[in-house]
């Protein structure tokens, strides 16, 4: 199958790139910046990437600026604008091709779902209050999808958790502060971590280019771990027995100096994939214990 790319160089992007060629799909890669074997698109107009719409089977869409900017009103902006805009426009050319893509995956997050603390939330439950930027910029993004897809063409959202590969995302900075006997529970530890191995989450998107399931489905591994169990699991692989915790008030200190802001890291929600586990997909990781053991093999 002929597939469409959006957002092929992140590092989500770069290993699902991978599954699909393996899988023996033809994968077309849209970029805002030229990368070998990339076409270019600005992820906001119209132009001849449109072309590459015609004779694919789908497309999916991982497009959007880093949630770890700081969160000034600028990049705010654009965190919102690289997901919204990029998801209309990929919409409105899926409408305006003669023979394009019947299917649309798109990214979300369950940043959607807010702080929910010990909570149980599935596909089915409501967004956070909108208040949260973070919902408000899921449920942007998510509205950005249903409103441009075309009646013909069958939307997955896809509602990620944290992502666990050796490549990026979060392992090889939490892997280095605990070798470092940083590795702490932070905050008061009791948050949840919605996580996801990379390649579980990649066969994930590929098994709902034939799903008919219910259209949203949480990105995410069966077994969420409170952040302070998560952190002493991690410990564990580095022969780390103890690591001072990281107090929350310090974390909001360096979300002040520039960092990510700390609602990232005190703030949880657990998620679990409940429609992805009435289906026949079946993780290769699904529990902590055993992603660890497969990325500790190349970290």
């Amino acid at each position: 199958m002929k597939i469409i790319l959006a957002g092929a160089t992140g590092f989500v992007g770069t290993r699902l790139l991978t599954h699909l060629q393996e899988a023996g799909h033809d994968v077309v890669k849209l970029s805002r910046r030229l990368h070998t074997g990339s076409v270019i698109w600005d992820g906001r107009n119209l132009g001849p990437w449109c072309a590459e719409l015609e004779g694919a089977g789908a497309v999916i869409n991982l497009s959007g600026a880093p949630i770890t900017l700081p969160w000034t009103p600028e990049n705010k902006q654009t965190i919102i604008e690289s997901r919204t805009l990029s998801t209309a426009i990929l919409g409105q050319a899926i409408g305006e091709a003669k023979d394009g893509p019947k299917v649309w995956i798109n990214a979300s997050a369950v940043g959607i779902y807010g702080n929910r603390g010990d909570e149980v939330v599935t596909e089915l439950s409501p967004p956070g209050p909108q208040a949260n930027f973070l919902v408000r910029t899921c449920i942007d993004w998510e509205k950005a999808a249903t409103d441009n897809c075309p009646s013909d063409v069958r939307l997955n959202i896809v509602r990620i958790g944290i992502v666990l590969g050796a490549e990026g995302g979060t392992m090889k900075p939490l892997t280095k502060l605990t070798r470092l006997f940083l590795g702490g529970a932070q905050g008061s530890g009791q948050q949840y971590i919605s996580w996801i191995h990379v390649d579980d989450l990649c066969r994930l998107i590929i098994h709902r280019l034939d799903s008919t399931t219910r259209p949203i489905v949480n990105g995410t591994a069966p077994h969420p771990e409170r952040n302070g169990i998560f952190m002493e699991k991690l410990r564990k692989t580095q022969h780390r027995p103890w690591s001072p915790p990281v107090p929350g008030i310090a974390l909001k200190l360096v979300a002040q100096l520039g960092g990510p802001d700390s609602s990232l890291i005190l703030d949880g929600q657990n998620a679990v994939p409940e429609v992805a586990q009435s289906t026949t997909f079946r993780y290769l990781y699904p529990s902590l214990e055993s992603a660890f053991a497969e990325l500790f093999t190349q970290i």
